[in-house]
């Protein structure tokens, strides 16, 4: 496919001369380890020196269908632009494009799911661009995360939607999935972060979208990576009626000291049950007292 061609002087020159085309297969040039990363294929040299570049590819994967990707050059990137995916009776089921900036940035794709040939699914996606250092070679890479996502049925009314928002930092705020109907929204969850000055999540709220409003369900602290819950809620039917609630302490080094439950009743939440914890030093639960709450007092069980 031409990745040595830069390395045969003669021959670069006589190929250059009368015209002749390369045909690119960039997938399978980064499969054999030829090429380390596409935004440095040797095609892009050649093209820029006035080379011919078919650039396409096809993947095989176990046998059971195909995907084929063709791609274009922007500015210094190879960038991918379509990818056809096709079952093992070679019939499409899955069809994308993107598009890019000028700098060759992706931008946002347009996916159709397809179910013996005709049209299930419509999915949009706008992406946000973020720099991450995954420290191979020292160097930095994008990372490409989404703005939002809508899946369309056929008729192209919106019945799901995911939508993220991002600080300055690339830090990610909020992640919602809303589902529609009629255009209308009737459902959706929500999940809100809070990060430190150095940029580590440290809270995250959970709600859910119903009835026109959201309903706050659970509060993480999050440490090392690890959500702690603060406490829980457990609606049926989506309302207040009937639901139950969780809430937890812990101790300094994270070990659950308490947790307490309650029920909704009469517009306000009403202790039940709670439960206390003692550990050694190694973290080792050494006793669990349970307690109900009676006449406004809680009273210990055993």
């Amino acid at each position: 496919h031409g990745t040595n061609l830069y390395k045969l002087g003669s021959l670069y020159k006589n190929i250059k001369e009368k015209g002749v085309a390369l045909e690119i297969n960039p997938i399978s040039n980064q499969t054999l380890r030829l090429v380390k990363d596409l935004r440095l294929h040797p095609c892009i040299g050649s093209h820029n020196n006035g080379v011919k570049i078919t650039e396409t590819a096809s993947k095989f994967i176990n046998d059971s269908w195909v995907i084929q990707r063709y791609y274009e050059r922007i500015g210094d990137s190879l960038v991918k632009i379509n990818e056809n995916e096709y079952d093992s009776s070679n019939v499409l089921f899955r069809k994308t494009i993107y598009s890019y900036d000028n700098e060759g940035n992706k931008t946002s794709y347009i996916s159709y799911r397809y179910e013996n040939g005709e049209l299930k699914e419509e999915k949009y996606c706008i992406f946000i661009k973020e720099y991450q250092d995954f420290g191979v070679d020292g160097a930095y890479y994008y990372e490409y995360v989404p703005a939002y996502i809508i899946t369309y049925k056929p008729d192209g009314v919106t019945y799901q939607k995911k939508e993220y928002t991002f600080d300055d930092n690339g830090n990610e705020l909020i992640r919602k999935y809303l589902k529609y109907e009629n255009e209308i929204c009737t459902y959706g969850t929500k999940r809100e972060f809070t990060y430190d000055n150095d940029g580590n999540k440290i809270y995250s709220i959970d709600s859910t979208y119903y009835n026109g409003s959201w309903i706050i369900q659970e509060e993480d602290k999050i440490v090392n990576g690890s959500y702690k819950k603060l406490y829980e809620i457990t609606l049926w039917a989506n309302t207040y009626e009937y639901a139950t609630k969780w809430e937890y302490t812990y101790d300094d080094s994270w070990n659950i000291t308490s947790n307490t439950y309650s029920e909704y009743e009469n517009n306000s939440w009403v202790y039940k049950t709670k439960y206390e914890y003692t550990y050694d030093s190694n973290g080792n639960r050494l006793t669990e007292v349970k307690y109900n709450f009676v006449n406004g007092n809680w009273v210990q069980q055993n």
